[in-house]
């Protein structure tokens, strides 16, 4: 009797149905690899260390009553020593770093193409999260940019999270341009996106001197809420659920350069007219493109910092300049085509 061959293939029926697993819904998916973008010094590294020591203490997840998953975690990051920085973070969070390891890198770097101390490492510690950071530290000869070559390289991270059942975060730096959609941000292959089953991106909010963690996109679940955060001295503290945004729009703010455009087309109008009254100010900036929002942070800003003041006359709110303009302000030549209150 012939031995029967072995089928290389699966019936779907033959499959066992099952339901995702949450580190943190919705999230970090257990068994599945996720990324965080955001820019250098935007505030996701101490992010991702508030939520690693939140587990190592198995306190509260962030504007919820649910609590983590108390547990060990891998924290690699080729960016910031131990030290001097890693370290006093997590202290600063009320980590327990008993709980938290690394690869030691000293002698033999880490690469995607072997992962076998990882995996050594997640078996001595069964870790309930892994992160990354960055992605690019990480890839070795591989080419970011070539959608063969990061499929390659991350393959074995897919096998790793779901043998584990571990949840995975790798963090990505975004690139320069002008992309409209925030899956398009990330620097190199779009491949990143397409891989990773969760995405999330931190951006920088200066106008109100915090910082944003927005959902972006995600292959098992509705995407989250917009969470804000600042960090001080004193560690990170969370701010606000500001519920569902449209991430697009938020991602697409570049809000440093209007936020000083804003603040000098503001400079540049009372400039030019000497006082001008509170109304024509805010139209002006309106036929500027500037949104709402935008043009009361940088107003709020310049009054606070004694570049512009408030005058009252004639019962009407007017604006001055407190000092005079830095070289690289100029006084904008704009018309008095905005009608105000009192003349329409």
């Amino acid at each position: 009797m012939k031995e029967e061959l072995k089928k290389d293939y699966i019936r779907y029926a033959d499959v066992e149905t099952k339901e995702i697993e949450w580190l943190w819904f919705p999230y970090l998916p257990k068994g599945m690899v996720s990324i965080v973008q955001g820019d250098p010094k935007s505030g996701k590294t101490f992010m991702l260390i508030d939520i690693i020591s939140r587990i190592t203490r198995g306190d509260y997840m962030p504007f919820s009553e649910e609590m983590f998953e108390m547990g060990n975690v891998v924290l690699l990051n080729s960016d910031d020593p131990i030290e001097y920085s890693l370290k006093k973070r997590l202290e600063l969070q009320n980590a327990d770093t008993e709980k938290v390891f690394t690869i030691d890198e000293n002698t033999k770097k880490l690469y995607f193409k072997d992962l076998s101390r990882l995996e050594k490492l997640i078996e001595e510690q069964k870790p309930l999260l892994i992160v990354i950071d960055p992605i690019q530290a990480y890839m070795g000869d591989g080419d970011s940019n070539s959608m063969v070559q990061v499929r390659n390289a991350l393959a074995p991270l897919k096998r790793i999270a779901e043998q584990y059942n571990v949840s995975i975060v790798l963090v990505q730096h975004l690139k320069k341009g002008n992309e409209t959609k925030a899956i398009y941000k990330g620097a190199g292959s779009i491949d990143f996106v397409g891989f990773a089953r969760s995405m999330m991106m931190v951006i920088k909010d200066i106008e109100n001197d915090e910082r944003l963690f927005l959902h972006s996109t995600s292959n098992v679940a509705k995407e989250g809420h917009c969470l804000s955060y600042r960090i001080t001295n004193d560690g990170l503290v969370w701010l606000e659920d500001k519920g569902e945004v449209n991430v697009n729009e938020m991602a697409n703010q570049d809000s440093n350069t209007k936020f000083e455009n804003a603040k000098n087309f503001i400079l540049g109008c009372i400039a030019s007219k000497g006082n001008i009254s509170a109304t024509e100010l805010q139209q002006l900036c309106n036929i500027g493109g500037f949104s709402e929002r935008t043009f009361n942070g940088a107003r709020s800003y310049l009054n606070k910092n004694n570049k512009i003041h408030s005058i009252k006359k004639n019962g009407r709110t007017y604006w001055s300049l407190s000092s005079p303009l830095d070289d690289n302000v100029q006084s904008c030549n704009v018309e008095s085509e905005v009608l105000e209150d009192d003349k329409i």
